[in-house]
């Protein structure tokens, strides 16, 4: 009697939303443009019950309008019950262009996940992809969809690094029309590519990797392009918004997206890798990554047990005895660091859990690994430190319980490895512990009777050594726990940490190696060799330590040992390859071998070959992904820098019989020498030494560049202020000079001709005149021949000006003529005037730098250095002059003002107050941009 439901409903066109149910009231259901009209099926569950449409004309053919079509159906039971019924009908409008889902083939996610207003959306695939097809779906059948301009089902081949794919949506009346771009991203190979042809090698060539370009970016108005891989040019404008090549200051367009140079380069043919292995194969660069994975003649990765089952070494010391004499001694214990983690543990005694629990928590902390650009601000117990500390906790409680377990120790060493790595590549800190602040004298003393009291009660009487009062403290704190005491025991644990911290202040220099997190993982893969000795595992990890702590000898024998039992393992094999070349005595002939065919078997393992151009690509990968920048960060810089010097000096020795190289060697000497001038490392003479080196190289080359002329400047002149008192300090400092004005002079000069009148004045350029004049002397090569060779270059021109009468001289005028209509004209740059002024601060030449400077301000008003170093020369004798100098400086509105003009304005501040001129009309306005900046007001 009562019963109101419908038995059924359901459309003629489309499908309800959710699927039909009678206790469902509410559907959605949407039809194409081309639909006018949707016919209703409805039986009621009751015959007794009927029911009325109540849309447009009541009828069950509801004739339907673009948009949203509401239709109510009431039913009414026998005893008058009513239920109503929704079903929302929306027709599409003719006009509606748009996606109604959009996915890539192979599940490769989108991000930010679809929706279809959202326009724009990026996508990561491996390398080995060559092209994706896209699978956009639309809400009526009639709506056109064109991928590039072209079939939607057809793969889009993609570029080496970066492919825009355009998705075009019209509507189904053809008047509208919207535009859906992915960006696709191919991951990088990190692995030298060699182009078939060898001008592209250098046309292509990124000035941080020495490898081709990686979603290739352009700096804005440059002139010729300065253009780098994305990832590294990011890095290293993290460092210095300044372009590396030239030290221009980055704006905030200073990106330009080289899609097309993406494309060209993708098309190039390239040489297979593993040419050196007998692979001739020349394939596309978009073509690399497949073609690596799928070559015949890639490593396989099978070692042969002989290379170390016949060794010397081998056959006479593990062939008989079946072990190898290590003269590392080792006694497993518990020491204190260990105890902190055993005053942390939960009262969980199963070791099998407290595994698991440690194994969660490393998850977690792989999974909050920071990415470069990242804030560093984590929650209390969220930070990936916390988890690595808690995954500690967990193995020693484990340990605790289970000590004989060698697995134990190692997974402990490996937990605390990675922390010291988590710590100097990210740069993760814990917070610093309110207890270690310097506690009164008085309350010291407190805490110290309190732990004597503990030690009384636990048989150390007196005053016992600190190693019985922090066993008395573990001893107390395990009983009151168990008593369930935990207030107590929380005090005592709090006495035990404190302890700890004073002993390590008293005695830094004995606990130092204790404290280091490094030695510590040492300690623990030491116990789990020490209880299985035979383990090839903790020999390989014991020996990798002890050489990153220079025991070379004692790293040889774990390293050995662990060949000897796993002679096929490529780790084992490299890092023993290491250790052989590094040991005290000089290795043999035959040691060096095996040594160098350890190391090629280890990285034809890891990464497939042996170049060094692989190295400068793999180290620069490693720098861009380095969030802080700490030892390893240091570390890996240079490697970089050194694979970039060994680079240029064999590009140098190939360019003596090439003379169209020497533009790659200038290039590569600008590319090095915007790496050590943004670099991480902390300043040392190696760092300078080749700095300098690398500026003269690239004098050399374009000896009228004036902007190498300058880097040689400054390069001479952190020389000078790194050292002052060294002996030849003052040549170094006239050299800087000299460098300097070479490069203010040739402004506006064409960059081929003859060299500097400067440059002859260079202690370093005569010598190298001198030796050239020398070698040539030696040489049986004809002269004709020497100076027909010679007219391309510089430095070959000069040789043979030397080596003829007045009548070649001439010639080589003439010649230089034609040519330097074509050459390249120096630009004007206030940076030299800045260096010399510089220069001669450091002579006591004040007036001239008080000029240059003058200059400096009048060429690039925005350098702040050039006001400051300005003022520090005028405001002793006249600070009312030093004042003028700072208000010349264009400041910004007080919005958009950065630190360094704070300064300025500050110093404004300073100054006319020291003067009590407080009626400056200066005075007001940079007191409260100062106050704003710096955040003393609101």
């Amino acid at each position: 009697m009562d019963n109101c439901d419908l038995e059924k409903l359901s459309v003629s066109v489309g499908k309800l939303q959710p699927d039909f149910s009678p206790n469902i009231t509410t559907y959605q259901v949407t039809v194409e443009s081309s639909v006018n009209k949707v016919n209703l099926d409805v039986v009621t569950s009751d015959c007794g019950a009927s029911y009325r449409i109540r849309f447009g004309d009541e009828s069950r053919v509801i004739k339907l309008n673009d948009g949203v079509n509401k239709v109510e159906i009431e039913v009414v039971a026998e005893d008058g019950t009513i239920k109503k019924y929704y079903v929302d009908i929306t027709k599409l409008s003719a006009k509606i262009a748009e996606l109604s889902e959009l996915t890539l083939e192979g599940a490769f996610p989108l991000y930010p996940p679809f929706n279809s207003k959202t326009f724009e959306y990026n996508s990561t695939v491996p390398f080995q992809v060559n092209s994706v097809t896209l699978l956009p779906s639309v809400p009526d059948k009639h709506i056109k969809v064109k991928v590039n301009g072209g079939d939607n089902s057809q793969p889009v081949p993609l570029n080496y690094g970066d492919t825009l794919v355009d998705i075009l949506v019209s509507s189904a009346d053809g008047t509208h029309s919207q535009v859906y771009t992915v960006l696709v991203t191919r991951e990088l190979i990190p692995l030298a590519v060699s182009f078939s042809d060898p001008k592209k090698q250098f046309e292509y060539e990124c000035p941080v990797s020495l490898n081709a370009f990686y979603r290739p970016i352009s700096i804005n108005n440059s002139d010729p392009k300065h253009i780098f891989s994305r990832p590294y040019i990011e890095m290293l404008a993290r460092r210095s918004k300044v372009d590396p090549l030239n030290n221009s200051p980055l704006r905030d367009t200073w990106k330009v997206t080289e899609m097309n140079l993406d494309h060209q380069m993708s098309a190039a043919p390239v040489k297979c890798l593993f040419t050196y292995r007998g692979c001739d194969s020349e394939v596309k660069l978009s073509e690399f990554g497949s073609h690596l994975l799928n070559c015949p003649h890639k490593p396989t990765g099978d070692l042969n047990a002989k290379d170390i089952t016949e060794t010397k070494w081998y056959k006479e010391q593990y062939e008989a005895t079946s072990c190898l004499p290590v003269e590392t001694k080792h006694i497993v214990e518990v020491r204190n660091w260990e105890k902190k983690y055993h005053l942390a543990a939960a009262a969980e005694t199963n070791v099998e859990k407290l595994c698991t629990f440690a194994e969660d928590h490393l998850k977690v902390y792989s999974e909050h690994l920071p990415k470069p650009g990242d804030l560093m601000q984590y929650q209390e117990g969220t930070s990936p430190l916390y988890n690595l500390e808690q995954a500690a906790i967990h193995y020693a409680s484990a340990i605790r319980h289970n000590s004989k377990d060698s697995r134990l120790h190692f997974l402990l060493g490996m937990v605390l490895e990675t922390t010291y790595f988590a710590t100097e590549m990210y740069g993760l800190q814990k917070k610093v512990d309110k207890e270690s602040n310097e506690l009164s004298d008085a309350k010291s003393t407190s805490r110290q009777d309190d732990i004597l009291a503990v030690c009384k009660l636990h048989g150390f009487p007196g005053t016992p050594t600190v190693e019985n009062q922090l066993k008395a403290l573990d001893k107390e704190y395990q009983q009151l726990r168990d008593q369930g005491q935990s207030s107590k025991a929380d005090y005592v644990q709090t006495l035990f940490l404190w302890l700890s911290r004073k002993v390590g202040k008293d005695n830094s220099v004995a606990l130092r190696d204790e404290q280091n997190v490094l030695n510590q993982a040492l300690m623990k893969y030491l116990d789990a060799w020490s209880l299985s000795p035979d383990c090839w595992e903790y020999n390989l990890h014991v020996g990798r330590l002890m050489l990153m702590q220079g025991k070379h000898r004692e790293a040889l024998q774990h390293l050995q040992t662990g060949l000897a039992l796993r002679p096929r393992h490529a780790g084992l094999r490299f890092f023993t390859g290491l250790a052989l070349l590094q040991q005290e005595k000089k290795p043999s002939e035959d040691t060096e071998k095996e040594a160098a065919s350890f190391l090629q078997q280890g990285l034809e393992h890891f990464i497939g070959q042996r170049c060094r151009e692989s190295v400068a690509a793999l180290a620069a990968q490693s720098v861009s992904q380095c969030v802080s920048r700490g030892e390893a960060s240091s570390q890996l810089e240079w490697v970089l820098l050194d694979a970039h010097f060994v680079l240029l000096q064999q590009l140098i020795h190939k360019a003596k019989a090439n003379a169209e190289m020497k533009s790659s060697v200038a290039k590569r000497c600008q590319a090095i020498i915007a790496l050590i001038r943004l670099t991480s490392i902390t300043s040392c003479q190696e760092l300078l030494d080749m700095q300098e080196n690398v500026c003269q190289l690239s004098v050399v080359t374009t000896p009228r560049d004036n902007y190498a002329l300058c880097l040689l400047g400054l390069a001479q002149l952190a020389q000078f202020e790194s050292n002052p008192k060294l002996t030849r300090s003052q040549e170094v400092l006239a050299d800087a000079c000299l460098s300097f004005q070479a490069s203010i002079d040739l402004e506006g000069k064409p960059q081929k001709g003859e060299p500097s009148e400067q440059l002859s004045k260079q202690k370093w350029w005569r010598d190298k005149q001198q030796n050239e004049s020398q070698n040539v002397s030696k040489s049986p090569a004809s002269q004709p021949q020497a100076v027909k060779g010679s007219l391309n270059t510089g430095a070959a021109t000069r040789g043979g000006g030397r080596g003829r009468a007045q009548p070649g001289k001439g010639l080589s005028a003439s010649r230089e003529g034609k040519c330097c209509e074509s050459s390249p004209v120096n630009p004007k740059s206030h940076i030299p005037r800045l260096g010399l002024a510089r220069a001669l601060c450091h002579s006591e030449k004040h007036e001239q730098a008080k000029t240059l400077y003058q200059e400096v301000i009048t060429m690039s008003p925005e350098v702040h250095d050039a006001y400051i170093e300005l003022v520090q020369l005028l405001e002793p004798s006249d600070p009312q002059a030093a004042v003028e100098v700072y208000c010349r400086y264009p400041l910004k509105p007080v919005s958009e003002q950065t630190f360094d003009d704070a300064f300025i304005t500050g110093e404004i501040v300073r100054i006319l107050m020291k003067l009590e001129l407080y009626d400056h009309p200066q005075l007001g306005s940079s007191l409260v941009a100062y106050g704003k900046v710096m955040g003393l007001s609101k």
